[in-house]
């Protein structure tokens, strides 16, 4: 408690780590509230498989940004400045990702790389 109080870089450090358990809950929040924020399903079994899928969808989305930070990281064309904002970054957004949307999961290999083109 005392080295909290006393150390200012170990309270930021613990505050980043704050801020992104926040970021987390807060896309976990979007994704749940897909449908009101009420989950479906009368049983019990039927109310964890809307649970776990829901986690389910809020991981492909970190490691979706993961891979996307990774590959900015790989890139030697970026700057100094801009490789230091991409360190920083959260992989816990989803304005890039349309949660409501309709989704298609029989796409074609080719059909993903021309996805990524467009993402660059």
């Amino acid at each position: 408690m005392l080295e909290y109080i006393n150390n200012e870089k170990f309270r930021t450090q613990i505050q980043i780590h704050f801020n992104r358990g926040e970021a987390f809950h807060r896309l976990k929040k979007a994704v749940f509230y897909a449908d009101g924020g009420k989950v479906k399903g009368k049983s019990e079994h039927e109310q964890n498989v809307y649970q776990d899928s829901a986690m389910l969808l809020c991981s492909i989305i970190i490691y979706y940004n993961c891979r996307i930070l990774s590959k900015l990281l790989l890139d030697k064309k970026i700057s100094d400045e801009e490789r230091e904002k991409v360190v920083k970054a959260t992989p816990f957004v989803w304005n890039h990702v349309d949660i409501y949307g309709k989704y298609d999961f029989n796409i074609k290999k080719k059909d993903i790389k021309t996805i990524e083109k467009k993402l660059k």
